[in-house]
């Protein structure tokens, strides 16, 4: 058996039992049992057979007297080895009509039905295509016929569903009435909560549907197929969804088809996902248009609308293109709320986003009516992708807090970790300007252009690692990006140290000069202690003074410190060589390679300091008079060093200008409202430098004479050192030799242990004011040696003063009293 497909029957096992009943000279009756075991299918394509089993029916077929029939088929049954077991129908009943024929079934299930079209002489690509649909859910009622010489068909089917082939849409479960007539037919569905649809050639991904309606045409053609789909509706991820498609598909294999879709939708909640999700990414093939879309960008689409018309075509669209066919398009309109845009890589996303969105083809425009970004607002903003280059353009206002963690969150290198240690109050107005090219080959770090004109009203802006805040800041900075190179430049004013400074900015070197910061001010000498945490103490400097900083970068963006001042106008009530007028001057330098860690200060010709980084601990040296010059050696540990070398020390004129000083009740409001001084790291134990260079390590002082009323009593060495909670110093030379320490969280804070005391020294020469001699005898009551610990006051409980010796006018002292504060002595023996 055998016939023009390229499928026939070959070898035949089984038994058939064949009856009828003849009358009138016509069949009346007939019935037909079929029991074929096996059953050899031969395919003459492929060269190939296989076997079918089981196969199986009754069947019968009734005509009456004026031509009309009915035929019924029961218990039909075939199988095949590789293939699972079907549920095939188990009754089908047909008869004739006025105008043709019908055939009906019973309920059965589609699945498993089409693996065995392979099997019937049947176009090989309708099979195939049927194949790879795999239609399957239940069918409730199906009738087929032929009315007035056209097929015919209808049927009601329930969970039903098809999957998606090349071009062909699929999509389920669903229930349908479907209905087919001449070359074309309906199909009318409803769906519920687990529905799918798939578009292969729009969306890489199966749409999840919470539900679904709609009515779908299709009709063969001469050429082909066209399938429309028309009142479509849905629910998508929360959101409602209305439209319709058309597919128009070729038997002829050089000529593409078509596929059209027009979609509105409506509080669509893209917060949680990324909008890339929702586009129809199988025609973006733009690969750097879907990786932007493909971003941190998200939110609520409150109104919707994409429009696409593409030409089925596996050739690659021309360079700059995103279609074939130049008539193909791809609209895109949406609303979107509560949205979120990350519109560069790396930069600071903007958040809570309300505006419009429109994209045509490869070029997007976005207007923001409003967004936020780490405390800055941005209105009116447009993001406008044309011509393969993203621009970013709006104003934007905030605080100036805000501007600062902004760009500490940029990928702007070295800078986003200065900005981020920078502290403000205040408000800020910029514009913000990005061109980001996105073609092919194009590098973010190199091709992004960024241009940033800010207007700054500050209160305040901290730079904790110079301990230094500016108060009453305000004035145009701009910031720009090009070529791979950051630029500042603008001018600030401001106040420091209670004095006005202007800040000119050239980072980058735009502007002609070095690349830096040049700070131009006059400091007043309240505010200079105030920032040194000396503020309480008054009359220690007076006046004012100019200076001039400079914070210049190199190529490598290694930034050094400059500070010149002649310190005219300062006047400094101390003795010399620290003392001035404020008609004298004294020239100050600062030089420091912040990179390096390393600098120097002079301040005249006594004044020296110089500083370096040992890893990542600072080691500092500072000279008050006695500078050994370059060739100084530098101390063995980290930490800071202060060496004082005087030819002299004139006791009267330090205490004529220490007691000149007046301690104020409370130290003025420091300006700005943002308190930074040297004094707050003291008292703050969660303060930490920008390097640790295990903080002041010691002070030394010597001198070959103590000067007391014009006489000269020796030398003098004193050395102070720091405890762990505390001071300790050591003191050796004519007068006095011994040691002390300072431990304020200890039993016992102060401890004095001094080894010798020379009291004589202090007297006045003989012949001198005998009044001013007694006067400090009387301070002094002399005794014998104590032979055994005295008896300590009350008031003295927590002060340890022990002497060994001590020398008045040849005689040793026990006991040493000073008005109010009576302290006790004693010599080893008796300790």
């Amino acid at each position: 058996m055998s016939s023009g497909y390229p499928k026939g029957v070959g070898k035949v096992e089984g038994e058939a039992s064949l009856g009828g009943e003849w009358r009138d000279g016509g069949l009346r009756q007939g019935r037909l049992s079929l029991d074929v075991p096996r059953l050899q299918v031969n395919d003459t394509r492929n060269e190939v057979s296989e076997t079918l089993r089981g196969l199986g029916f009754e069947a019968g077929l009734d005509r009456d007297s004026q031509g009309g029939w009915r035929a019924w088929l029961d218990d039909l049954r075939v199988s095949h080895a590789g293939l699972a077991a079907v549920d095939w129908p188990q009754q089908l009943q047909a008869q004739s009509t006025e105008n043709g024929w019908r055939l009906r079934s019973a309920p059965f299930d589609l699945a498993g039905m089409t693996d065995y079209l392979r099997y019937l002489p049947m176009p090989f690509e309708l099979a195939q295509t049927l194949i790879q649909l795999n239609p399957r859910g239940h069918v409730a009622g199906l009738e087929v016929g032929r009315e007035n010489g056209e097929w015919y068909a209808q049927s009601a089917l329930e969970n039903a569903a098809v999957t998606a082939w090349n071009e062909i849409p699929g999509g389920g479960p669903a229930d349908a009435w479907i209905s087919y007539r001449g070359r074309g037919g309906t199909v009318s569905f409803a769906a519920g909560e687990a529905a799918q649809f798939s578009i292969p050639m729009v969306y890489a991904d199966p749409l999840d549907l919470s539900r679904a309606s709609g009515q779908i045409d299709f009709e063969l053609t001469r050429q082909g197929a066209v399938v429309s789909g028309e009142n479509l509706k849905a629910g998508w991820r929360g959101a409602t969804a209305t439209g319709r498609f058309g597919l128009t598909l070729y038997d002829d294999q050089d000529k593409p088809g078509t596929f059209l879709l027009d979609l509105d939708f409506a509080n669509a909640d893209a917060r949680n996902s990324r909008v890339l999700s929702w586009l129809p990414t199988r025609v973006i093939d733009d690969e750097q248009l879907r990786e932007w879309f493909g971003g941190d960008i998200g939110g609520i689409v409150e109104r919707g609308k994409l429009g696409l018309s593409v030409t089925l075509s596996d050739k690659e669209a021309p360079e700059g293109q995103m279609f074939v066919n130049p008539d193909d398009y791809l609209k895109l309109s949406l609303d979107v709320a509560d949205g979120r845009l990350q519109y560069a890589p790396e930069w600071p996303a903007l958040e809570k986003v309300y505006g419009h969105l429109q994209m045509d083809n490869m070029d997007l425009d976005a207007n923001i009516t409003h967004a936020t970004s780490h405390g800055l607002t941005t209105r009116n903003a447009s993001v406008v992708l044309d011509d393969k280059t993203l621009h970013v353009e709006g104003d934007v206002n905030g605080s100036t807090a805000g501007l600062l963690d902004f760009l500490a969150h940029a990928p702007l290198d070295t800078m986003s970790e200065t900005f981020g240690l920078w502290q403000s109050e205040g408000s800020v107005s910029a514009n913000l300007r990005i061109d980001l090219p996105m073609d092919e080959g194009s590098d973010v770090e190199t091709d992004m252009a960024v241009d940033v004109q800010g207007r700054f009203d500050a209160e305040s802006l901290t730079f904790p690692e110079l301990q230094l805040t500016l108060g009453g800041v305000n004035g145009d900075l701009r910031y720009r990006r090009d070529n791979g190179e950051d630029y500042v430049t603008g001018d600030l004013g401001g106040r420091a140290f209670e004095g006005p400074v202007l800040a000119h900015f050239n980072i980058g070197g735009r502007q002609s000069g070095p690349s830096g910061i040049a700070l131009e001010g006059r400091a007043l000498g309240r505010g200079l202690l105030g920032w040194a945490g000396l503020s309480r103490v008054g009359g220690l400097l007076s006046g004012f003074f100019p200076y001039r900083a400079d914070l210049t970068f190199d190529e490598q963006d290694n930034a050094s410190l400059t500070v010149r001042s002649d310190l005219e106008s300062l006047g400094i009530a101390l003795p010399p060589p620290f003392g001035k007028s404020p008609s004298s001057s004294e020239s100050l330098a600062i030089d420091a390679d912040i990179a390096a860690g390393t600098g120097r200060v002079t301040l005249g010709s006594w004044g020296h300091a110089r500083w370096r980084t040992v890893g990542d601990q600072v080691q500092g040296q500072v000279w008050l008079e006695g500078w050994p010059g370059e060739q100084a050696a530098w101390p063995s540990e980290p930490g800071w060093y202060v060496l004082w070398r005087p030819n002299r020390i004139d006791t009267q004129r330090w205490v004529q200008a220490l007691s000149g000083l007046e301690a104020a009740d409370s130290a003025p409001d420091t300006e700005g409202g943002v308190p930074t001084t040297l004094e707050d790291d003291v008292g703050d134990p969660e303060a930490k430098p920008v390097k640790d260079g295990g903080g002041l390590k010691r002070i030394a002082l010597s001198t070959p004479c103590i000067l007391v009323e014009g006489r000269c009593l020796g030398g003098l060495q004193a050395d102070a050192s720091p405890l762990s909670n505390g001071w300790q110093l050591s003191l050796a030379g004519e007068i006095a030799a011994g040691k002390a320490s300072w431990q304020p969280d200890a039993a016992m804070p102060i401890d004095i242990d001094l080894q010798r005391l020379n009291l004589d020294a202090l007297t006045p020469k003989e012949g001198a004011d005998q009044g001013q001699a007694s006067s400090l005898m009387e301070e002094i009551e002399t005794a014998p040696i104590q032979r055994r610990s005295p008896r300590v006051s009350p008031k003295c409980r927590r002060v340890t003063c022990g002497l060994c010796s001590s020398s008045v006018r040849g005689r040793s002292s026990g006991r040493w009293r000073r008005p109010g504060m009576p302290m006790t002595g004693s010599s080893p023996s008796s300790r």
